[in-house]
């Protein structure tokens, strides 16, 4: 199904056409940051690990179609807690989310297993979280445009909302509408479960109860069972919405509390520019067996490109936004 011109992104022939090829060898992250909108760059072989670091297979005999989409719900993770934390532990602790991927993207050790996301347990519900930064960057951007618009259609709506005395203690469900980045799909049903409102220290424990019921085929395909106890991926759509309400609190309770507890990594303008490279700017071919690839890159090669980003600069260039998302330059 076709895309909304805002998310369109081209295919090879066009990453190339009228561009001029750069060839250099070294850090992958620093070539393409520093390539010019008229150059493009070519990644001539396979970046994306075929196993896991326990020696389980990515792919299928059938399919190799299938590594992409089986690195990024089974590869590994950033753990931000285990499942032995506590309500207590969380509330004493003070941290949130953001102070934890901080330390954590901080100090980041990337060996050839590379890294597919983040994620955490939750307290009450003891089931994991699972967030990818390609999720993140997409979500900022379905959330900026529903900023930029005028359209009814095409904004994030906040259809039903309530906090009573006891969701102090166990967050806000709030039920909302998130568009398609897609034409002719209608809005997606979205409910965030568990969002801290009030400013009160048990926020620090909320948080982690996060979810939302939401079905997309995008996020479906992430659906996994790596864990005995069911994992949660948490999509773009999920993403959009949340900062939608974070917005809706600030702008009119001047509320920051979902914004500070927001388990989203939130890009900066520089990690905006380097993921439109990875988008407009670099294409993939190399020989694999038989088969020639010759593509635009995939989501599993960005994000592992945006951890090696990470890496090279840090959570807050990278991650700790400062500016109004629908003022970047998209």
């Amino acid at each position: 199904m076709e895309k909304k011109e805002f998310f369109r992104e081209p295919g090879v022939s066009t990453i190339i056409e009228g561009k001029t090829r750069i060839i250099k060898g070294g850090n992958l992250v620093t070539i393409i940051e520093n390539l010019r909108p008229n150059q493009y760059y070519v990644i001539d072989h396979n970046i994306i690990p075929k196993i896991s670091k326990s020696g389980i297979p990515y792919t299928s005999k059938d399919s190799k179609e299938e590594l992409p989409q089986r690195f990024l719900k089974r590869g590994p993770l950033i753990e931000l807690n285990d499942n032995r934390m506590t309500l207590g532990q969380a509330v004493k602790s003070g941290k949130r989310i953001l102070d934890l991927r901080k330390q954590h993207f901080d100090d980041l050790d990337i060996d050839e297993y590379e890294i597919a996301g983040y994620g955490f347990w939750g307290i009450r519900a003891r089931y994991h979280r699972r967030f990818n930064l390609v999720s993140c960057v997409k979500g900022a951007r379905l959330y900026a445009r529903s900023q930029k618009v005028k359209e009814e259609s095409e904004l994030i709506k906040i259809l039903e909302y309530e906090l009573t005395k006891d969701d102090t203690y166990l967050g806000a469900d709030v039920v909302m509408e998130v568009p398609s980045e897609r034409v002719a799909q209608p809005s997606y049903d979205t409910t965030l479960r568990s969002v801290p409102v009030s400013n009160i220290k048990s926020k620090y424990g909320i948080i982690y109860d996060f979810d939302a019921d939401h079905t997309c085929k995008f996020r479906s395909t992430r659906i996994t069972k790596r864990f005995t106890a069911r994992e949660s991926f948490q999509d773009f759509h999920i993403c959009a919405a949340y900062l939608a309400f974070a917005d809706f609190q600030y702008k009119t309770k001047k509320n920051l509390v979902p914004l500070e507890m927001c388990p989203f990594a939130i890009p900066t303008q520089k990690t905006i520019d380097i993921y439109n490279r990875f988008v407009n700017n670099v294409a993939v071919i190399y020989n694999d067996d038989s088969d020639r690839v010759k593509r635009a890159t995939n989501q599993a090669e960005r994000e592992i490109l945006l951890w090696h980003f990470v890496k090279k600069y840090g959570h807050d260039e990278t991650f700790f936004a400062r500016k109004k998302l629908k003022d970047y330059k998209w």
